[in-house]
């Protein structure tokens, strides 16, 4: 596939030849065609077996040159076929363009943390144990009280104490 520059038009010219690679002769001029016409364009002013093919936009395409090669009174069609390629153009110059300002996007809401979601509690049937409870405690008696008879308190009379034994009295008999 040859490749087709935009602005660099190529010439393609139709050959024919014989089994044996010798120049050979067409019953007229061979008819030009391009499969894609948005790629590549003809011009065919230079010569009945000349065209210039020229780029239009990036893509492939290919010309055609149809040719009766029966020099008789019959036409048996020879096609030739060239492929073309036309590259996107390449970047050759740049410019920064400067925008106006802009007011920066308020942030995000922090979202609130999801709970992971708690299993559901597994019951058991279990069978209850007895409860004991203690008796209860018996209530205390209270008997009445037995009326309290007044009873006179026993007098007690004071008594002088007895007088000290008196000292025997001195037997003159008796030294001293």
């Amino acid at each position: 596939m040859t490749i087709l520059n935009p602005g660099k038009p190529r010439r393609l010219t139709a050959e024919f030849y014989t089994a044996d690679n010798k120049p050979a002769r067409v019953d007229g001029s061979p008819v030009w065609a391009v499969s894609n016409p948005d790629v590549a364009e003809l011009e065919t002013t230079l010569s009945d077996f000349s065209v210039r093919v020229i780029a239009k936009a990036p893509g492939t395409c290919e010309v055609t040159a149809t040719a009766d090669a029966d020099l008789g009174e019959g036409f048996r069609a020879k096609v030739l076929t060239a492929a073309f390629t036309v590259p996107e153009p390449e970047a050759t110059t740049g410019s920064l363009v400067i925008g106006e300002e802009e007011v920066p996007p308020a942030p995000e809401p922090i979202a609130e943390p999801v709970p992971e979601p708690t299993p559901e509690p597994v019951v058991e049937a279990v069978a209850p144990e007895p409860v004991v409870e203690p008796a209860p405690a018996p209530e205390p008696v209270v008997e009445p009280a037995a009326p309290v008879e007044e009873v006179a308190a026993p007098v007690v009379e004071e008594v002088a104490p007895p007088p000290p034994p008196e000292p025997p009295a001195a037997d003159p008999e008796r030294p001293t």
